[in-house]
């Protein structure tokens, strides 16, 4: 893979995300901290976070050749209020800590902000698509 510029990191993330088994990506989200944190490989790889869009990093090798994961800052308290539908990784990441009791919580918010509201911008509907479905 050639070096990529921060504006195509993102769209190459998501095709990252379609090509790699589920069996590989693993998503952990720290409550403490309100950042969720996705990685394409199970490989440990010294990574930078390059920052996409506001609270929106891709994590990459440093000479950025290699893309392997999402960094998402302030999941919970702005992501999550800008693009709703990404409350879903939530099923599926280690969350030590944070209990599905929160989750139901903060997805009660998040019905109630939508009601009325159609059109909400996604910022990456296929990785919530994608990971819920794999889920079940």
């Amino acid at each position: 893979m050639d070096k990529m510029n921060n504006a195509s990191l993102l769209p190459a993330f998501i095709d990252r995300l379609k090509s790699t088994p589920v069996e590989s990506i693993r998503i952990r989200f720290d409550a403490e901290s309100d950042e969720l944190l996705m990685t394409l490989s199970s490989d440990r790889v010294h990574t930078v976070s390059v920052p996409v869009l506001e609270d929106v990093s891709v994590r990459v090798t440093p000479d950025r050749t290699a893309i392997v994961g999402l960094h998402l800052e302030n999941f919970l308290g702005r992501v999550v209020e800008r693009y709703p539908d990404l409350v879903d990784l939530l099923d599926v990441a280690e969350a030590p800590d944070f209990t599905d009791e929160s989750i139901m919580k903060f997805r009660r918010q998040i019905a109630r902000q939508r009601e009325g509201d159609s059109s909400t911008a996604h910022l990456v509907t296929d990785v919530s698509e994608l990971l819920v479905s794999t889920g079940d």
